[in-house]
């Protein structure tokens, strides 16, 4: 089962490895604030080797997908 697991979160989804996806979504849990996400996303983009600007990008892009919703 470790196997499939492993091999599952390997997969490409849209271009991104499932792990990356799940790690993403873990950041905006119910108990997160505003600070904690951030901080939690610098260390994502870190982890992947992207820049602080680079994760000051997707949370803009972010923002601004959940502000077309308003």
């Amino acid at each position: 089962m470790d196997e499939w697991v492993s091999d599952a979160m390997k997969t490409p989804l849209g271009g991104i490895e499932a792990r990356w996806w799940v790690r993403f979504l873990k950041l905006f849990d119910e108990r997160g604030d505003e600070e904690g996400i951030r901080t939690k996303f610098d260390r994502l983009a870190q982890a992947a080797g992207h820049s602080s600007e680079w994760g000051d990008e997707v949370v803009y892009l972010v923002t601004r997908l959940m502000e077309l919703d308003r």
